[in-house]
């Protein structure tokens, strides 16, 4: 008994830490931008290495409660692993692999430079090789989320540098990404199907043209998929587990792209009515995390509030613009 009042004392502190950690974190920077700026550049490294670790962790704690079994999963989806791989392949034969998108790509690519170098998050424009030692000259904050950029340092610390190494991050989320889909299509229906399935997705154009390039729009893709799948499973499933993982991979997807924090908010809102405080209970610790672990996102949105690269005369977002294109889409 005594033990547990200690286990919960522990968590009770340690979940009033992060968020008061926050709050002071928050109220600091907003009265100094400078110290905005340097906070930013400084401990979003760590902070997107915390994300992804409780991430991974969280993936582990959910394969534990599956009863997984490696030799099972292989015997069950070696035909879609393997056509995968081959698809995959076949795409980064078939398709251009370079950086498509005007500067943006090559601008996640020199942040994960600066985070393989110093651990810090700038966007280098300026830099000089002095006796092998790159020295950097002038530095940006970055306006798009940091997963993508962090995830290619990984490739780096690996591979060593090379501006190849975005599209080898790509070739693996593509891999990952069908793998996936057939596994999930699997569940419900026939091998035919389930490879069918793949090629629907990589019959749309943006999915190879995009995949085969050094965004992040593929890897945006393919934790929406996830999502979706942690969702389901733990609408069937529902424990503190399954929450846990849905809760840590929208932590990550709200790192990947501008509008992807949307569903931090969404989907815990529409899984409201499921979730009980038993289950909330479960991963307190993760709920209490999040404004924390939200704060490189924020501090960007703060810092370059209105660089989204739009004309003036248009706004980034518009219900007329929706209107207009969901009625062009439906057309079509």
């Amino acid at each position: 008994m005594n033990l547990y009042k200690a286990k919960k004392t522990a968590i009770y502190l340690l979940n009033s830490a992060a968020l008061a950690i926050f709050v002071i974190l928050l109220a600091y920077s907003i009265k100094d931008k400078k110290a905005m700026s340097s906070l930013f550049a400084h401990t979003s490294y760590y902070m997107i290495s915390a994300i992804l670790i409780i991430w991974v962790a969280q993936a582990v704690l959910l394969i534990k409660t599956l009863n997984f079994s490696t030799r099972t999963f292989l015997r069950k989806y070696w035909p879609g692993l393997l056509t995968s791989l081959i698809l995959t392949v076949v795409i980064f034969v078939s398709v251009e692999v370079k950086f498509k998108t005007l500067s943006d790509e090559t601008n996640l690519l020199s942040v994960s430079m600066s985070m393989l170098n110093d651990k810090t998050c700038y966007n280098t424009t300026m830099g000089k090789y002095y006796y092998g030692n790159f020295n950097s000259i002038n530095n940006e904050i970055e306006k798009r989320p940091l997963v993508f950029p962090f995830m290619v340092n990984l490739v780096h610390t690996l591979t060593g540098f090379r501006y190849q190494n975005p599209f080898i991050l790509n070739f693996i989320v593509m891999f990952l990404l069908l793998s996936g889909i057939y596994i999930s299509v699997r569940a419900f229906l026939d091998p035919a199907s389930s490879t069918a399935a793949m090629l629907l997705v990589i019959s749309y154009p943006v999915i190879t043209i995009f995949g085969a390039s050094g965004g992040f729009d593929l890897l945006n893709s393919a934790f929406f998929v996830l999502i979706m799948a942690g969702t389901y499973y733990f609408i069937k499933n529902p424990s503190s587990v399954s929450l846990a993982f849905v809760l840590a991979s929208l932590l990550v997807f709200s790192n990947i792209r501008y509008e992807s924090i949307a569903l931090l908010v969404l989907i815990p809102v529409l899984l409201c009515r499921r979730i009980t405080w038993a289950h909330l209970k479960g991963c307190s610790y993760l709920v209490f995390a999040a404004p924390l672990l939200c704060l490189p996102y924020i501090w960007q949105r703060l810092l370059k509030p209105d660089d989204y690269q739009n004309p003036p005369d248009v706004p980034v977002f518009s219900f007329g613009s929706l209107i207009k294109n969901t009625e062009l889409f439906f057309k079509n």
